[in-house]
């Protein structure tokens, strides 16, 4: 059995009797290396891969690949890459209202500031806020509240992940880093 890897597929790995290296249709589309699978191309996963692949189910495609002994972990570049990946995660950009969770970008958040301050001068009380598709309704004080703690907690993620940036520049060959440290939790509320 060869078990490949390839970025945008529905699943996590393509699982195959054939060898697509030896098949016509996939001439051109098959590579051996992160880069490639970057790039889109079908990666064979090699036996130790696929062996901690199996004892760790839930493993993402770069902890399967990275199980390669051939493979450097703590490659600079890809730490970086990981560091951006999971700053931009839903681990790190969520925020929950009311059990509704998603997240709020600059621009959203600055036009409901906006809506606030509109809504202020009108004497409107209460406002909705649409967050994953969902419209919340919430006191407008409330409302101002939460988007001024979600930009203080957006603003200090910013810095974590630009520090993190800092530090492994200054990493040292082979030196291991965690790019999932020192980040808040989350914001949740329960209105």
């Amino acid at each position: 059995m060869n078990i490949y890897i390839k970025i945008n597929l529905k699943k996590k790995y393509f699982k195959t009797d054939d060898n697509l290296a030896y098949i016509d249709a996939y001439v051109g589309r098959i590579g051996n290396s992160w880069e490639d699978y970057l790039n889109g191309k079908f990666v064979k996963l090699n036996n130790k891969q696929i062996e901690y692949m199996k004892k760790h189910p839930t493993a993402s495609i770069r902890e399967i690949w990275v199980a390669n002994d051939s493979y450097n972990k703590y490659d600079k570049e890809l730490l970086k890459e990981d560091a951006e990946i999971y700053y931009k995660s839903s681990a790190v950009k969520k925020i929950t209202i009311n059990g509704i969770s998603g997240w709020l970008n600059d621009s959203e958040r600055t036009k409901i500031l906006n809506k606030i301050q509109a809504s202020r001068k009108l004497y409107i009380n209460n406002i909705s806020i649409e967050l994953n598709n969902t419209d919340i309704v919430l006191n407008i004080d409330k409302a101002e509240s939460i988007i001024c703690m979600l930009e203080i907690y957006s603003n200090e993620a910013r810095e974590v992940y630009k520090n993190h940036i800092r530090n492994i520049n200054a990493l040292k060959d082979g030196e291991m880093y965690d790019v999932k440290k020192y980040y808040a939790q989350p914001l949740s509320f329960d209105i």
